[in-house]
C-alpha cells in the first residue's frame, strides 16, 4: 500500500472512532436525564403526598 492510502485508512479510522464516541457520550447524556426526571418526578410526588396529607 501507498503512504497516501494508510494515510486515508488512517483518517477514515479516527474519524470513525470519534463518531462512536461521541454516539456514546450521547446515550450517556440521555440515560442522566431520564434518571432527573424520575427523582424530579419521585421529589413531587413526595410533595404531592404532604400536601395531601394537610388537607385532611
Amino acid at each position: 500500500m501507498k503512504k497516501e492510502t494508510k494515510k486515508v485508512f488512517m483518517a477514515i479510522f479516527l474519524l470513525s472512532c470519534c463518531i462512536v464516541k461521541i454516539g456514546e457520550i450521547v446515550i450517556q447524556l440521555q440515560e442522566i436525564k431520564d434518571r432527573t426526571v424520575i427523582l424530579k418526578n419521585r421529589i413531587k410526588g413526595k410533595f404531592d403526598e404532604r400536601k395531601t396529607i394537610q388537607r385532611v
